[in-house]
């Protein structure tokens, strides 16, 4: 069914293999995704059924909403059957290769690295005008993601890919792991990746520990423990969100780990907007109803204000009154113009 695919690499959960003898009209290089057994079988039955409604969902967008995701992220196309009936594997688009920086992906968590550290890796040094542009190309991303009642739900900074150059982009990758809002995804509960927990799911799991460790706590308790523990939400996916912006602008040695928003907050203040600094302590709050959406992030890094709404009630953007000064500029050409966001000049 799939030619002869050619090896490429191995993963936590899947080996990747490019598949040179095998297409889908209108899709370019293609890639398969086969999970490791353990993967299978942590997966349990959901996965075959799960994959497939992503690859569905795709197929029943609009071709412009189409068009929109694949300019974004790296979605399922279709699922590769095991003898046994169940999902082996997906097949996906190749990422392309200006995310690439030789044989090398361009994934966010280089972006935490130290400058000197990204010299010797032989990696790129991104600087910060170009760091908030991303930033704003990530919030675009995950604002459609929204829209189209999709959770991404494993957001770290390995799951983000970039793109330098005239016009710097980014690529969600390992999509498989995210289900429409309502639906139990292909991995069904899944953890959260370690340091990119929410509060909420950090409360869950020192209580769901303490009653373990005393072998208390009643079944419903546990339960209802286990769900916060490992429920991924809108809501968590815009937390995740602000921990990308803090560890995208506060990076460095010893910092892929950062939680402390102060020096992310200085610079969202003299680089974008105060605007912008005070959604960052809203998004990074305990209450996941509080926090912001990724349209508001997306129209704050856009130079537009965001204004506190009521509980219960959607927000609203109103134009920003600051204007251009010199911290808004770089010798790289990229310029933050309030009203319309990051324009090469």
């Amino acid at each position: 069914m799939l030619g002869t695919p050619q090896y490429l690499t191995r993963g936590g959960t899947a080996k990747i293999y490019r598949l040179p003898g095998y297409s889908l009209p209108g899709e370019g290089a293609l890639i398969y995704k086969e999970y490791l057994p353990k993967t299978r079988q942590a997966a349990g039955p959901a996965l075959r059924p799960g994959l497939l409604a992503l690859v569905d969902f795709r197929a029943r967008l609009t071709v412009g909403f189409r068009a929109k995701l694949d300019q974004r992220a790296i979605w399922p196309l279709t699922v590769a059957t095991a003898p046994d009936g169940q999902a082996a594997g997906i097949v996906i688009r190749e990422i392309p290769r200006e995310f690439f920086h030789g044989s090398r992906a361009l994934e966010f968590q280089h972006l935490l690295n130290a400058d000197d550290d990204a010299r010797r890796a032989g990696f790129p040094v991104v600087d910060l005008p170009t760091r908030l542009l991303l930033l704003s190309r990530f919030a675009e991303s995950m604002k459609l993601l929204h829209e189209i009642d999709i959770v991404f739900g494993d957001v770290s900074s390995k799951n983000v890919a970039f793109s330098l150059g005239a016009k710097p982009r980014i690529m969600l990758v390992d999509t498989d792991s995210a289900r429409r809002k309502g639906t139990r995804g292909a991995f069904g509960a899944q953890p959260h990746t370690p340091m990119w927990e929410p509060p909420e799911a950090l409360t869950a799991k020192r209580q769901l520990d303490y009653y373990k460790r005393l072998g208390t706590g009643s079944t419903g308790e546990l339960s209802k423990l286990g769900h916060t523990w490992q429920r991924q939400t809108v809501e968590t996916d815009v937390y995740k969100f602000g921990l990308m912006v803090v560890r995208v602008l506060d990076y460095g040695r010893q910092r892929t780990q950062n939680r402390r928003p102060e020096k992310a907050r200085r610079v969202l203040q003299s680089r974008v907007s105060g605007a912008a600094a005070r959604l960052l302590d809203w998004t990074l709050g305990d209450d996941p109803k509080e926090r912001p959406t990724m349209d508001d992030w997306y129209q704050t890094l856009r130079g537009r204000t965001v204004s506190p709404k009521p509980p219960g009630q959607a927000t609203r953007s109103v134009p920003a009154v600051r204007k251009p000064d010199a911290a808004t500029r770089d010798n790289t050409g990229w310029r933050h113009v309030p009203g319309t966001g990051w324009v090469k000049t």
